[in-house]
């Protein structure tokens, strides 16, 4: 389940940044920006995040694997997440990244 919801959550954190930024990232910095999102997103956002999880890869091949393919984030999320989720999302990811 932890992993589900990490594995959710980089789908989350890069509609608030540009995809190349966050595939940039290290890993030690993706992890911990992910963990402080899971502890500071609403319940109803993380539901809906573990809810695009089709895949059940392991958190570090997902992103490798999305990264390199250039999945378009900011749509998949728009078709997701409402206005204020969206805008949720966006606040926390600035906080865990300050």
């Amino acid at each position: 389940m932890k992993i589900a919801l990490l594995y959710s959550l980089v789908l989350a954190s890069v509609f608030v940044v540009e995809a190349g930024d966050f595939c940039a990232l290290n890993a030690e910095k993706r992890s911990s920006t992910l963990h402080c999102l899971g502890e500071k997103l609403a319940p109803e956002v993380k539901g809906k995040l573990l809810a695009l999880n089709q895949e059940g890869s392991p958190i570090g091949e997902f992103v490798k694997k999305h990264c390199d393919k250039g999945t378009d984030y900011v749509e998949v999320l728009k078709k997701n997440l409402s206005a204020q989720e969206l805008a949720s999302l966006k606040k926390a990811y600035e906080e865990c990244t300050a």
